[in-house]
């Protein structure tokens, strides 16, 4: 909440927040952008990998840029997920319902 905004207004800005982030076609653009993101990582490591020996340095470049490329992939697809279950009628939020924390 802003400091010139009142409940009622905050109240109808997060609604309309929320009502956006139900369209799938929200969902769609920010995986095209992650994936885009992916692109540009994969395409700086690809040199790195494919060179005859790579020093040191450029192991950690490595694995900084693999990492970057999983974790972009990964939060595309999640996106995309969402987009899915959005189409079908079901709440953007509920995609981590009845799941288990991986570490305690």
């Amino acid at each position: 909440m802003t400091s010139n905004e009142s409940p009622e207004q905050a109240a109808s800005r997060i609604a309309k927040a929320y009502e956006y982030r139900q369209q799938h076609p929200s969902w769609v653009t920010n995986a095209d952008g992650l994936m885009l993101s992916a692109k540009l990582s994969w395409d700086a490591l690809a040199p790195l990998v494919w060179c005859d020996s790579p020093k040191f340095g450029q192991i950690r470049e490595i694995g900084a840029y693999w990492r970057s490329f999983l974790l972009l992939t990964a939060f595309a697809f999640e996106n995309l997920y969402r987009a899915i279950r959005v189409a079908s009628g079901s709440d953007w939020r509920d995609v981590r319902k009845g799941k288990k924390r991986h570490m305690p």
